[in-house]
């Protein structure tokens, strides 16, 4: 039995997940050699699921249960290849996408949506304002990274590209996006009476554009 080390990741990181969220020690698992035939099997199919779906944060994904049944829940490795996991996967993000805007987490969750916009400009050599009306094919790339949970919807209106998207017909719109419009008018609520958050997204994005601004100039010469 042969396992990837992507394949090996996705076991240590259920492992890690499953002993952290409850402040309990682990040590990540190196030999594979006596894995049993079942928990091989479970491994490949989980490799294979987040393969397909390479926008699901693994450790989102193994997460999402400990949030809706509680930390004390023991969940095993065959759970999360059910339809079960797949969906309380998606009643995580809905609801991490409304949550308090100035908790630390939504504020990391933001930085690290921040820091993949840097990342993406500087491949396509984009300055922010350029990044904010993108269209790749038909849809705005702001679009298609808020459905990937690439960036969320406090990153849109820290850029303030809501009209970049409401420009998208509403059946595509829906489509692409179940329920768009009252979580775009949630979230915007929530980000304009945040504090910490308003502050430290401005703070990023000043200086994104800055150095995406400095970039261009590089490459044109």
């Amino acid at each position: 039995m042969h396992l990837t080390d992507r394949d090996k990741n996705v076991y240590n990181t259920f492992l890690a997940t499953s002993r952290s969220i409850n402040n309990k020690p682990f040590s990540l698992r190196k030999k594979f050699d006596n894995l049993d035939d079942k928990t091989y099997i479970i491994i490949k199919k989980l490799s294979s699921f987040f393969n397909k779906y390479n926008n699901i944060k693994i450790t989102d994904f193994f997460t999402a249960p400990y949030v809706y049944y509680g930390k004390d829940e023991y969940i095993d490795l065959q759970y999360f290849t059910t339809p079960k996991a797949i969906r309380c996967y998606s009643l995580y993000i809905k609801q991490r996408e409304i949550a308090d805007p100035d908790n630390d987490k939504i504020i990391m969750y933001c930085k690290e949506a921040a820091s993949f916009i840097y990342k993406f400009c500087i491949q396509e050599n984009l300055t922010l304002n350029e990044y904010k009306t993108h269209i790749e094919g038909t849809i705005p790339i702001v679009l298609l990274h808020l459905k990937e949970h690439k960036i969320n919807f406090y990153t849109i209106h820290a850029l303030n590209c809501e009209k970049t998207i409401n420009r998208v017909d509403k059946d595509i719109l829906y489509f692409i996006i179940e329920n768009i419009n009252n979580t775009i008018i949630t979230t915007r609520n929530n980000f304009q009476k945040s504090i910490k958050l308003k502050h430290t997204m401005k703070k990023a994005f000043t200086i994104i554009e800055e150095k995406l601004l400095q970039n261009k100039k590089t490459t044109i010469k």
